[in-house]
């Protein structure tokens, strides 16, 4: 497991957008979320489509969840494949996990 330090910057990277829609607690550690307002119905057709897509092995899948999901950025977008920080720290713990399931 990595440390407390690494965990509080992998936090703070994932949060940061979704920290101003949240409600704090009298716990530092607990926060609320408060859920974000879209159309319903237009979300379980884009769904719908989404899902033949991913059956039919489409090409195209990224291009059509990032339409449906505006914060969603495929890596690769704009010439980047970097990851950033998030992603390292990510695959830091999980190898940290795997060796110390092993022993």
């Amino acid at each position: 497991m990595t440390n407390v330090d690494e965990r509080d910057i992998l936090i703070k990277l994932i949060c940061k957008t979704e920290m101003s829609n949240v409600k704090k607690t009298k716990n530092k550690l607990i926060h609320i979320g408060c859920p974000i307002p879209f159309n319903t119905e237009q979300f379980l057709q884009q769904l719908t489509v989404l899902m033949k897509a991913a059956y039919d092995n489409d090409q195209n899948i990224r291009e059509m969840v990032e339409l449906i999901v505006p914060t969603y950025h495929p890596a690769g977008k704009n010439g980047s494949e970097n990851k950033g920080k998030v992603y390292e720290l990510q695959r830091k713990m999980m190898e940290q996990a795997a060796v110390a399931k092993e022993v």
